[in-house]
């Protein structure tokens, strides 16, 4: 089973910018379950209001059972960026690395 990331890409508003950066270290501090390597956030260079959110499991099985292990304060704090991100502008991927490329048909 290969490495498996989960990436969330959204804008926020302009003036909600102190407040995500809030929300967002709280969330570095309380995301965690079972096979979550790493939890890490980017900016957009061009775009200072575009944000990625990069959620990294050990194989694709942690990360289809991430969602089971859901913190009511990890809901809450979810709910509040709710209002931060502008409507239409979320975008989600999945990716699994490559260990074997000749293996990887």
């Amino acid at each position: 089973m290969n490495e498996t990331k989960f990436l969330v890409k959204y804008t926020i508003k302009k003036e909600e910018a102190e407040n995500y950066l809030k929300i967002i270290n709280e969330l570095k501090t309380i995301i965690t379950a079972e096979g979550l390597k790493d939890y890490s956030v980017y900016v957009d260079k061009k775009n200072k209001n575009t944000y990625t959110e990069i959620y990294t499991f050990e194989n694709e099985a942690a990360y289809e059972s991430y969602d089971d292990e859901a913190d009511e304060r990890v809901n809450i704090l979810m709910s509040k960026m709710a209002g931060i991100i502008v409507a239409k502008t979320t975008s989600y991927s999945v990716m699994t690395k490559i260990d074997n490329p000749e293996s990887e048909e």
